[in-house]
């Protein structure tokens, strides 16, 4: 009789803090439009400032509609030094092409908490809205901005 009694004062203690460890994680939120901020593996901080649609970029006409400008501020929120690689970061994709960044943006390092301004310009067709994907690390499709 005694253990039976010790098991359920020890089921009675035990219940309550099984789901406070649960493994279970909500989805996080992985679309933003502008001005949202998103935070991005605990190393970046990143918001869309400003969305410009411009007929001439360095005095050249587009080839598609218009060079889309997209401007971004980065802030680095770890405590090392991060890299925006321009290869590999920033993708827009319309359909199943990826557009070239006109800017030729070089890598960039970002010191603990430092912001930056980081500018892409695109030679797209017009388009109600378009999605630019951020790939942090090993994971594709990470988020997405999207403009509208």
């Amino acid at each position: 009789m005694k253990i039976f009694v010790k098991l359920v004062l020890l089921c009675t203690l035990i219940i309550p803090f099984t789901g406070c460890f649960s493994v279970e994680q909500l989805p996080s939120k992985t679309e933003f439009y502008l001005n949202e901020e998103a935070v991005i593996d605990n190393r970046y901080q990143i918001t869309l400032n400003d969305i410009m649609s411009q007929d001439h970029f360095q005095d050249v006409e587009p080839e598609n509609d218009h060079y889309l400008v997209l401007e971004f501020k980065i802030t680095n929120i770890s405590s090392e030094t991060q890299t925006i690689d321009q290869e590999k970061t920033f993708r827009l994709k319309i359909g199943d092409t990826i557009y070239a960044d006109l800017n030729h943006n070089k890598n960039t390092e970002i010191a603990p908490q430092e912001s930056i301004m980081y500018q892409l310009i695109y030679d797209v067709n017009e388009l109600d809205h378009y999605e630019i994907l951020f790939y942090s690390g090993i994971v594709d499709n990470n988020i997405k901005f999207i403009t509208k």
